[in-house]
């Protein structure tokens, strides 16, 4: 069971937590490992322990848009894409008498124990190497640490061998370019996804030290001065909402915020950190004056393309499931551990530019990131122009950055205009990993349940649909090629009718959206470059506030995201407690 709030409200823990998802519940779990330290988690979401909405695998969207899970945030017009708001999901779904697949307009984060794990669609991929190292050169230095002499001499190995070996595996597993199959959190065993919950909370959730509080909402951190000297701030409690009740909760050592990169910039505004004219606008008065707080939002963007499975291909699809009476027997199969419910979305590629479309237009829009690189104002926009560097880097033409990926997925039951009752089809996601647009997510209140203006500023760079329509040209190349082109009678989206670059755009624009990968909302940059936290995670300002979860992330890479966080999230339990340094 989790904790009362006669078991939270005005105690005093050594840490306090902030969100229950991935990162915070991986940085829970370790802290407590100490029991001389007493660790508080504060989740607004529910706990949904056992709920199988959660735990049967390919239920994808099946929790989405209802608020039970998701925090259906909404994003503001975007003036570049014809003012659409639903730039962050797609408009309808494929209803059955049972809602199974209706979600909304709005943009998904999970709410709820485990976060935006419980409700992904568990795809486990890792990023290249030299993405991650790419933080290093923005601003983050590295450190390898060696082995502890005890760890050599058990394994008889030397310092100098060691490190041998891993260079070898950094070549081996530093680089995801190509086709494969990527694993899944899902546990084979029970077939029932694996998320933060069942991996970081359940099995340590009768230790005496770890308390969990859910649907309590973080409001505030309550801040005093700490070193006039320095104008730093220290946090004493935090404040947070119960049933309608506001309450507090006392901090000994630190308070560790893990609501997202949505919701991580909302408590620091509201907390009184940030950019000025946010927090004065809307009477915050401004403790720590952070402008990169909320800025530099980047995502990944996505659209699916399907095509129609003739009748000789065998394959049973997720598009079964929009059949009322198909997904009673699916539901019925999955309690015998057999059916579409224990399938997974595994098949991947990651793929450079420069592969899937000809040499002409690869080098077309490799100038043209360029040139965008060349009109940043450095004083304007502090540290972009550093991040558009890298990102021109990757796209040059040779160098094999896989800026493109591809997901193909059995059924269409994913996005708009979805297939036709009794056919099967084959789905391919195409996506833009290396994405220039900049938004950002800000408090229009200094009311906690206010939400936030959230704004990615789609198509402020058009480099992103300039790659985007060679995604959806590679496509077509697939589905016509064997043996594919052997499996399907016919395009359903983007249509036959759709052919020219203009046409793709336009469909692009009515149909794209987001993969739930937002990050750089809280970065980890040099505060100068409009950085929020230094290399320990440590807001810059405070003495004792951290934030460890994706919002850190400074400039976004090839891959999808739960395996950063959970890393992440395990580096900094070991930056905390001392192991290892920033």
């Amino acid at each position: 069971m989790t904790a009362s709030l006669q078991d939270v409200a005005n105690k005093t823990f050594d840490y306090v937590i902030i969100g229950g998802g991935a990162a915070g519940l991986t940085v829970a779990a370790r802290l407590s490992e100490d029991l001389d330290m007493s660790v508080c988690v504060l989740e607004a979401g529910d706990a949904n322990l056992s709920d199988p909405m959660l735990l049967r695998p390919a239920g994808y969207r099946t929790h989405l848009g209802n608020k039970l899970y998701d925090w259906n945030h909404q994003t503001t017009k975007q003036k570049f894409l014809k003012d659409r708001t639903s730039a962050w999901a797609r408009r309808s779904s494929p209803v059955s008498s049972r809602n199974v697949w209706k979600f909304n307009d709005d943009s998904i984060r999970g709410r709820g124990l485990g976060g935006s794990s419980a409700i992904n669609f568990m795809a486990y991929t890792k990023p290249p190497v030299k993405e991650i190292d790419d933080f290093e050169r923005l601003g983050n230095p590295e450190e390898f640490v060696e082995p502890p002499e005890n760890v050599q001499k058990d394994f008889g190995i030397k310092f100098d061998e060691w490190n041998v070996g891993r260079e070898a595996l950094s070549q081996m597993d530093g680089d995801p370019s190509g086709a494969y199959y990527a694993p899944n959190t899902h546990d084979p065993r029970t077939h029932t996804r694996s998320y933060a919950t069942t991996a970081h909370y359940l099995p340590n959730r009768d230790r005496p030290n770890l308390i969990v509080l859910v649907q309590a909402r973080a409001n505030r951190l309550i801040l005093k001065q700490a070193d006039t000297s320095t104008a730093t701030v220290i946090t004493t409690a935090v404040e947070f909402k119960y049933a309608g009740q506001t309450h507090t909760v006392h901090v000994e050592k630190e308070a560790i915020v893990a609501a997202g990169a949505l919701r991580s910039p909302k408590l620091l505004e509201l907390s009184g950190i940030g950019k000025r004219e946010v927090l004065e606008g809307v009477g915050v008065p401004v403790l720590v004056d952070l402008p990169g707080v909320g800025e530099n939002m980047q995502d990944h963007i996505v659209a699916a393309t399907s095509f129609e499975l003739n009748d000789e291909v065998e394959w049973e699809t997720f598009d079964v499931l929009r059949d009322p009476a198909q997904l009673a027997k699916q539901v019925a199969l999955y309690e015998k551990g057999e059916g579409v419910f224990t399938s997974g979305i595994i098949n991947f590629a990651f793929v450079p530019l420069d592969t899937i479309t000809s040499r002409e237009h690869a080098e077309a829009i490799y100038k043209k990131a360029q040139d965008l690189l060349a009109s940043v104002d450095p004083v304007k926009n502090p540290g972009l122009k550093e991040q558009y560097e890298i990102m021109v880097h990757r796209l040059e033409p040779g160098k094999g950055a896989p800026g493109s990926e591809f997901i193909m997925i059995p059924g269409d039951l994913f996005y708009a205009r979805c297939g036709v009752p009794g056919k099967r089809y084959i789905a391919i996601n195409a996506g833009v990993s290396y994405v220039f647009s900049r938004g950002s997510v800000h408090i229009i209140s200094s009311d906690p349940s206010i939400e936030t203006e959230l704004n990615p500023h789609y198509d402020e760079c058009d480099i992103n649909f300039d790659m985007f329509v060679e995604d959806i040209k590679f496509v077509r190349m697939i589905a016509a090629t064997s043996p594919m082109k052997d499996l399907i009678t016919k395009e359903h989206k983007p249509g036959a009718e759709i052919q020219t670059d203009e046409q793709i755009r336009d469909w692009l624009i009515e149909n794209f959206m987001t993969t739930w990968h937002t990050t750089g909302t809280c970065s980890m940059l040099p505060r100068e470059k409009n950085g929020v936290v230094d290399p320990s995670l440590k807001v810059y300002g405070t003495s004792n506030v951290r934030v460890v979860d994706f919002s850190v992330v400074p400039l976004h890479f090839a891959s999808h995201t739960q395996s950063v966080v959970y890393g992440m999230a395990e580096q900094a339990a070991d930056i905390i407690k001392g192991k290892v340094t920033a």
